[in-house]
C-alpha cells in the first residue's frame, strides 16, 4: 500500500524520470553502440570506387520542425531516384536546407547500385565518430 501511495504523490516526477531516461538513451544510443563496421565499409567502398550519377531529387518532401530551447529547427527528408544500367534505385537526403537544383550526384557501388549516398565522405566521418567523444549528440 505504500509503494501505491508513493507512487500517487510523485506521479510527475516519476514521469519526468521515466522520459529523461528514454531520452537520453536515445540521444546517447549512437555513442554507446559504436559505428557499424558493414556502413563504414560501404562508405570507404564508394570513395574508393568513385563511381557516380545524376539522381533527381523528388517534387515532394517532408518538413521535420524540432524546438531547441523554443528555437526551431527545421530539417527536411527528399526522396531522390537514379538509375544505373536500366535499372532503377531509390533513396532519401535529410538536410538542413531544401536543395537549390532538382539534381544531385550521388556515388554507388558498381557490383551493388542499391548501396550509394550523397556525400559518403561526411558520411564516414559521422560513422567513424560514433567510436568517440565527439558526435553530436
Amino acid at each position: 500500500m505504500m509503494i501505491i501511495d508513493f507512487i500517487f504523490k510523485n506521479w510527475k516526477g516519476l514521469l519526468i524520470t521515466i522520459l529523461a531516461s528514454l531520452a537520453c538513451k536515445t540521444c546517447a544510443g549512437d555513442y554507446i553502440e559504436g559505428s557499424n563496421r558493414e556502413k563504414v565499409a560501404e562508405y570507404e567502398a564508394l570513395i574508393k570506387e568513385n563511381t557516380k550519377t545524376t539522381a533527381v531529387y523528388d517534387s515532394v518532401y517532408t518538413e521535420h520542425t524540432v524546438k531547441i530551447a523554443k528555437v526551431p529547427i527545421k530539417t527536411y527528408s527528399i526522396k531522390y531516384k537514379y538509375e544505373v544500367n536500366g535499372v532503377k534505385y531509390e533513396g532519401e537526403q535529410s538536410t538542413s536546407k531544401l536543395p537549390e537544383s532538382p539534381v544531385v550526384e550521388v556515388y554507388y557501388l558498381k557490383d551493388n547500385p542499391s548501396v550509394h549516398d550523397i556525400n559518403p565522405a561526411s558520411s564516414l566521418k559521422y560513422e567513424k565518430e560514433k567510436e568517440t567523444s565527439n558526435t553530436d549528440l
